[in-house]
């Protein structure tokens, strides 16, 4: 885990999102078609904060930013979903239900 501090994050068409707590997991992944960078935050509040950047190659490369307020684990899993780079971020954070154990 990653120290508490101030976080500022961009959003397209929105004020920046400001918040004080601490990033649990960031995962990335390239295509030969975009780029996907998603982040997980808690906040010194106890909510998390769900924050992407994609940018698409095809559309002049403008990355756009994406960043959610949500209360529980579960509201987190239900936006980042259980698929691909998602699953990744879940699981490097530590989110319950992103690993079923046997």
């Amino acid at each position: 885990m990653s120290e508490t501090m101030t976080h500022i994050l961009s959003r397209d068409d929105q004020p920046y999102l400001r918040f004080i707590g601490e990033e649990l997991a960031r995962v990335s992944v390239s295509t030969m078609w975009d780029e996907i960078e998603l982040s997980l935050y808690k906040t010194s509040k106890g909510a998390f904060v769900f924050y992407s950047v994609i940018t698409v190659f095809g559309s002049h490369g403008e990355p756009r930013h994406h960043a959610v307020l949500l209360d529980t684990e579960a509201d987190v899993i239900e936006e980042v979903g259980l698929s691909g780079v998602g699953k990744e971020l879940l699981r490097a954070a530590g989110i319950a239900g992103a690993v079923e154990d046997i």
